[in-house]
């Protein structure tokens, strides 16, 4: 094991982390805009 080899590895763990954590953020963003949308859509039938 070369010692940058546990550099390499904690980037690659950092740069999914952030792949991660923008994917849970437009997910997010999504589901809320999804809601929001449907109860738009139930309104009327209220």
């Amino acid at each position: 094991m070369s010692n940058h080899e546990p550099r390499q590895y904690w980037e690659m763990e950092r740069r999914m982390n952030v792949e991660l954590h923008q994917e849970r953020k437009l997910s997010y963003a999504a589901i809320k805009k999804g809601s929001f949308h449907m109860q738009l859509a139930c309104m009327p039938s209220i």
